[in-house]
């Protein structure tokens, strides 16, 4: 029996009109589990970015900071584990340096997005989480695409 990657338990991903894709809400994976994404675990949230669950209200006295971009955002490669992209690293680093604030750094990466779909992931999504600050990282993927015809 066929089983389209998409509808596949072990694949990431699902299908959304505005994203193309999007990450699954609620995933959980090792790699050995995975298909097609070579990282050494996943989780989603329920609002389906990677990271731990988040309100969507800011707490009280929180920084919210949303960072929206690619693969090098989402944390892909077969060494970056779940608290090794760079907006875990800089929530980290930012809790360091000032513990008396409650900081909050989103992972709105995914993989093979472009500005594009950042834009529609940032309407979708990440409008409604009020963040103070966006930080915005897209570039390889915009560039490969250059070179693909539209009927690729």
């Amino acid at each position: 029996q066929f089983i389209h990657p998409l509808e596949e338990k072990r694949y990431p991903f699902t299908p959304d009109f505005d994203c193309f894709w999007v990450l699954k809400p609620d995933f959980r994976s090792k790699r050995k589990d995975l298909i097609l994404v070579d990282v050494p675990d996943m989780v989603t949230n329920s609002l389906g970015l990677r990271g731990p669950e988040i309100l969507e209200e800011p707490p009280p006295r929180s920084y919210r900071i949303l960072c929206l971009g690619d693969s090098c955002t989402f944390g892909y490669g077969r060494t970056v584990h779940q608290n090794a992209p760079y907006p875990r690293q800089l929530e980290s680093l930012l809790t360091q340096m000032d513990p008396s604030r409650k900081w909050e750094v989103i992972n709105g990466g995914c993989i093979g997005y472009t500005s594009h779909q950042g834009l529609a992931l940032w309407n979708k999504k990440g409008k409604a989480l009020k963040p103070r600050v966006v930080l915005i990282a897209f570039g390889t993927n915009a560039y490969l695409m250059e070179h693909y015809s539209e009927r690729e």
